[in-house]
């Protein structure tokens, strides 16, 4: 079997993770733990009447800010709360970073 490789791609070499399995054991290990994430603000949403759909949850959005520089964080949450009476209740919108250890408290806030 051969690979083609299209024009955008010549030249370019594969990702670190392509070749490294421990950066793709990580790698998937901080995905399903995202994924498990939603699935939790999900099953809240519906245990207190609100809404949370599963295309309301999206991964690694780039947020660009002043200067160039931009913040990614792991997921991108709108959450509608319950409905109050006579409106649909207010919408929430969150960054959602899920913490693997790799530094403290005070340096991922100001990340």
């Amino acid at each position: 079997m051969k690979l083609v490789v299209g024009p955008e791609l010549r030249g370019r070499r594969p990702s670190r993770t392509v070749s490294d399995p421990t950066a793709v054991r990580l790698k998937v290990s901080h995905a399903l733990t995202v994924t498990e994430t939603a699935l939790d603000f999900l099953q809240d949403a519906r245990r207190h009447g609100g809404l949370c759909r599963p295309l309301d949850w999206m991964t690694e959005v780039h947020h660009p800010l002043c200067n160039d520089e931009a913040v990614i964080p792991d997921a991108l949450l709108y959450y509608q709360r319950g409905p109050a009476v006579g409106d649909n209740g207010p919408m929430l919108r969150a960054f959602v970073e899920v913490d693997r250890a790799r530094m403290g408290p005070e340096r991922l806030a100001r990340n």
